[in-house]
């Protein structure tokens, strides 16, 4: 599987967060390989920008790229596997709390956690033919 697990980085390597793939000066960039298709873009653009401010604002040493399997990154950290833990630490994360603001924090928290609710209690067609 290709679908990063921790925050890594590599060159032209698919199972990293943040990959450089090899090309030529004109075509060189970064790849974002966090967010899916179902992600509101503007939040996404928003997030990544405001991960790019802290970084200018806390500098810190880049961990060496990953190599070969970018899961087993044993110096990064992992990323969360659902979204209850995304959203819990989202909540959590007073840096995107301050640049979005509390109130669009609260409110952005309290809505994708009573969505996420509501799919939970769906019985799928899948489930009630395993089921039945």
């Amino acid at each position: 599987m290709h679908v990063p697990l921790c925050a890594s980085w590599g060159y032209n390597n698919r199972t990293v967060a943040l990959r450089l793939p090899c090309a030529d000066n004109a075509n060189q960039r970064v790849e974002y390989r966090l967010a899916g298709a179902d992600a509101n873009p503007y939040l996404a653009v928003a997030t990544i920008l405001a991960g790019m401010l802290y970084g200018l604002e806390n500098p810190t040493p880049l961990p060496p790229a990953a190599t070969g399997d970018g899961h087993a990154t044993p110096q990064a950290a992992p990323l969360p596997l659902n979204q209850p833990q995304a959203l819990e630490l989202f909540r959590q994360n007073a840096y995107l709390q301050a640049l979005f603001g509390p109130a669009f924090g609260s409110l952005w928290h309290t809505c994708k956690s009573a969505e996420l609710r509501q799919f939970e209690q769906q019985i799928t067609d899948t489930e009630m033919a395993w089921m039945l």
